[in-house]
Parts: structure tokens; C-alpha cells; sequence
């Protein structure tokens, strides 16, 4: 029989190196995406939410880039596991020469919480996010 223990310590410790190293951080283009998807990131995409983005940015390529405000915490406790985010978003638009422009942030904290079953046939669980 074999034991296997990870704590939270190593999750946090390990989070907060690849957050200070930048290799958390990703960036996410119309190219990226599947075409079957059926989005398209433009500012066609936002005119309803941003009509200015639309008018000043006509039909041109966005992008966003995702990175942590802080870097990821795990908590373990007796029968759930919880994972607090804080995350930043830039979206900009792809100007001609492929210069970036941004035109807005969102900043996201959100906890999310997961308890998980082991019996002795399966693996079961249930996953609640708060934003």
C-alpha cells in the first residue's frame, strides 16, 4: 500500500514562483480560437457593450491577456478544497503593424470550492465557484 499527502504549501509555494516568474500569464487572440466557435474577437464582438470601442476601432482584431493580481491560494480543509483567483484581463485592439492598443482591464477575484468523494469504487464531487 502506498500513501500519497500533498499539502497546500506546496500548491502555494509553487503558485506564487510561476506567478513572480510571469508564467502564469497568457494571451488570447482571434487566431486562437476555433473557428467552429462561432466568435470572432473584433470590436464588432463588444459594440453593444463598448459602442466607442466600435466607432473609434472599426471591425479590427482584439485580444486579451489574462495575468494574476496575486498569485493563486489553495486551501485544504476537512473534505473540501478551495482555490482563490485574482486575476487581471487587458483587452486590446490589434492596430495595423501589429501594435496593441489597449482599451479596457476587468479585475476578477473569485473563489472557487471543491468537495470531493472517495469511495471505494469511484471518485465523486462537486465543484461552487463565487465571483
Amino acid at each position: 500500500m502506498i500513501y500519497l499527502g500533498i499539502s497546500d504549501y506546496l500548491f502555494n509555494t509553487g503558485s506564487m514562483v510561476y506567478q513572480e516568474a510571469g508564467l502564469m500569464n497568457f494571451s488570447i487572440t482571434d487566431d486562437m480560437i476555433l473557428t467552429d466557435f462561432g466568435i470572432h474577437l473584433s470590436t464588432k464582438l463588444f459594440k453593444n457593450l463598448i459602442p466607442r470601442l466600435a466607432t473609434d476601432y472599426p471591425n479590427m482584431q482584439m485580444g486579451f491577456q489574462v495575468f494574476p493580481a496575486a498569485f493563486p491560494i489553495l486551501i485544504f480543509s476537512p473534505g473540501n478544497m478551495t482555490i482563490i483567483l485574482k486575476i487581471h484581463v487587458e483587452f486590446f485592439v490589434i492596430l495595423p503593424g501589429d501594435l496593441l492598443k489597449s482599451v479596457f482591464w476587468l479585475s476578477v477575484t473569485t473563489n472557487v470550492s471543491a468537495t470531493v468523494r472517495l469511495t471505494s469504487n469511484r471518485i465523486s464531487g462537486y465543484i461552487h465557484s463565487k465571483m
